[in-house]
């Protein structure tokens, strides 16, 4: 009597007023960023289409804004479904695959940061030496790809619905959630996440590592050129000075 009592507060509490308007506005949050990313996508798009027709250099931009806009489109019904079913979620596929492409579309994103990195690196600090290639360019495209899918793919067996014994007010309630593993714990699993953790870790090193003499670089150059405009303005101020100072004597005499 009394769980089944704590069952039906649950429910109340989720179909409440002020459940609803916390999940509503978070689905709303959701969705705006859909459509934020949309908007930054096709004005991305128009810009490289119709107004740079070469893209030379920026070859991974337009590519990385579609991997973005298909996060975004991925993400958010994760999190609505989740905020939607909160203690009862209904579907074990669905859970496995937007986890996958959850895990998938951000790996792929991190990996093509650090290739765009590589690529500026190379241009920018070691401007005499070897330059990418749009065939390696293709190349580390797809490597970022199969990487991505190599360490998210498990995902697809051991993500899921959960159901688990949750204590509250000293009842067991029984909620099924989404999670990212389904199993139980073993080795495999947490070796697996260490895994991933390591590879995180070791991209934002890396893109770190190149992005710090990146940006030296780049503003040591900026520094030089503003010093070079600063010290001809002087001298053009200068020699009109000279000038006006001579024309006043010429005048004068």
């Amino acid at each position: 009597m009394g769980t089944n009592r704590i069952i039906n507060w649950f429910r109340f509490f989720h179909s409440s007023i002020v459940s609803k308007s916390v999940m509503y506005s978070c689905s709303i949050n959701y969705l705006s960023t859909i459509v934020l990313a949309y908007l930054e996508t096709v004005s991305l798009y128009y810009f490289y289409l119709f107004r740079i027709k070469e893209l030379g250099e920026r070859y991974f931009i337009p590519p990385l804004a579609i991997v973005d806009l298909v996060a975004c489109f991925v993400s958010s019904p994760f999190y609505i479904m989740d905020n939607t079913f909160y203690f009862n979620h209904p579907s074990d596929i669905v859970c496995k695959i937007l986890a996958f492409l959850k895990a998938f579309m951000a790996g792929f994103s991190g990996h093509i940061l650090l290739v765009i990195c590589i690529q500026r690196y190379l241009l920018v600090c070691r401007p005499f030496g070897p330059k990418m290639t749009l065939f390696w360019k293709k190349v580390w495209f797809a490597t970022a790809g199969f990487i991505s899918l190599f360490h998210s793919a498990p995902l697809l067996a051991i993500s899921g619905n959960k159901t688990m014994d949750d204590i509250f007010l000293n009842h067991t309630i029984q909620t099924t959630l989404c999670k990212y593993y389904a199993v139980d714990n073993s080795p495999n699993i947490t070796a697996y996440f260490g895994l991933l953790a390591l590879i995180s870790l070791v991209n934002i090193t890396l893109t770190a590592a190149l992005l710090i003499p990146l940006v030296r670089r780049i503003q040591v150059s900026f520094s030089g050129r503003m010093s070079k405009n600063k010290s001809s303005n002087t001298e053009s101020n200068f020699q009109s000075t000279e000038t006006c100072s001579v024309d006043f004597d010429t005048r004068k005499s």
